[in-house]
C-alpha cells in the first residue's frame, strides 16, 4: 500500500527575512563605499604639524580624485606621495598648492608674504611662528634652506641674499607647495622635495571626517 506524502514548505520567519534585508543592504553599502573610494576619493590621515592651524595631527581627511582626473589648482590642499623620490620624506604629506605650472612665485622671508605672478597672496591661514624643534630652528636655517632650494630650482640668481627673497617659475606638469605652518614644514622649499610633479599628487582634500568636533568641508 502506497502512502501519499505532502511536502510542506515553511515560509521564512519575519525576523529571518528582516535579517536578509539588512545583510543585503550592508553588502550594497560596502560595494558603494568601495566604488566611491576607488574612483572618487580615499581617506588620508594628517601626520605632523606642518598644516597648523588649518589641519591638526591625527585628523582624517576625505581626499577626492574623481576618476583620476583631478588637476591641482592654486589654493588647493592636496595629498602628495612621492615615495622614494622624496627621501627622507617618503610617507604621504599634506600641503597647500601655492603655484602651478607657468606661474612665478616669490617668497619674501622678511615680510613673511608670498607673491604669485607679482600679486601678493592673502593668506589668513599662514602661520609664521618658530617654536623649538622645528624644521627651521633659526632664521638662518630658513634662509639657508631657501638658498639651496633656489640653486636647485633656478640657479643662484633665484635667491636674493640681500632681500631674502626666493623667486622661481614652476615648470610644466609641476606645482609648488607649502605647509600652512610656514616655519615647520618640509615642502617645495626644501631641496629633497622641490617642484612636485602632478603625478605625485594623490588628490584634493575636500572634507574633514574626524574628529567629529571639527567635521566639515575644507576650502
Amino acid at each position: 500500500m502506497e502512502e501519499n506524502y505532502t511536502q510542506v514548505y515553511e515560509r521564512p520567519s519575519k525576523s529571518f527575512a528582516g535579517f536578509i534585508d539588512i545583510l543585503e543592504s550592508f553588502i550594497y553599502a560596502i560595494v558603494v563605499v568601495v566604488l566611491v573610494f576607488t574612483f572618487l576619493g580615499r581617506l588620508s590621515v594628517v601626520d605632523g604639524s606642518s598644516m597648523d592651524n588649518t589641519l591638526s595631527h591625527g585628523e582624517y581627511l576625505v581626499v577626492a580624485d574623481p576618476f583620476f582626473l583631478y588637476q591641482p589648482k592654486q589654493g588647493d590642499i592636496v595629498i602628495i606621495d612621492g615615495g622614494e623620490a622624496f627621501t627622507p620624506y617618503t610617507e604621504p604629506i599634506v600641503k597647500r598648492v601655492i603655484a602651478t605650472a607657468g606661474q612665478t612665485i616669490t617668497i619674501d622671508t622678511k615680510a613673511e608674504c608670498v607673491y604669485v605672478d607679482g600679486v601678493m597672496l592673502e593668506e589668513e591661514y599662514a602661520k609664521y611662528e618658530l617654536p623649538p624643534h622645528t624644521i627651521y630652528n633659526s632664521s638662518k636655517d630658513y634662509h639657508d634652506a631657501l638658498y639651496f632650494t633656489g640653486v636647485l630650482m633656478g640657479g643662484k640668481e633665484a635667491y636674493n641674499t640681500t632681500t631674502g627673497t626666493l623667486t622661481v617659475t614652476v615648470p610644466e606638469d609641476h606645482v609648488f607647495v607649502m605647509g600652512d605652518n610656514r616655519l615647520n614644514s618640509a615642502d617645495s622649499r626644501v631641496k629633497q622635495i622641490g617642484f612636485v610633479h602632478k603625478d605625485y599628487v594623490v588628490g584634493k582634500a575636500v572634507f574633514r571626517l574626524f574628529p567629529f568636533s571639527s567635521i566639515g568641508g575644507l576650502y
